[in-house]
């Protein structure tokens, strides 16, 4: 089992869909995931953000690709 991780700043979601668009998994703070980004996404199946709430991430979008989105308290 071969595992990457990439530990970025990124702020615009233009460098997340370029980015993140292989990945498994993506553990978020503040980066923007709107739909654009998320519809780049090609193989994410579960997505968290540390912190407190989910405003920054489009629910209904990842909803509808099947992404599992959960939030890590910190």
């Amino acid at each position: 089992m071969g595992v990457t991780l990439r530990v970025a700043d990124y702020r615009s979601s233009d460098d997340i869909a370029v980015a993140c668009a292989n990945a498994d998994d993506i553990l978020l703070n503040l980066a923007p995931m709107d739909a654009r980004a998320i519809s780049s996404l090609r193989r994410c199946r579960v997505m968290s953000r540390y912190g407190v709430g989910l405003d920054n991430v489009d629910l209904a979008a990842t909803t509808a690709r099947g992404i599992a989105v959960r939030n890590v308290g910190g």
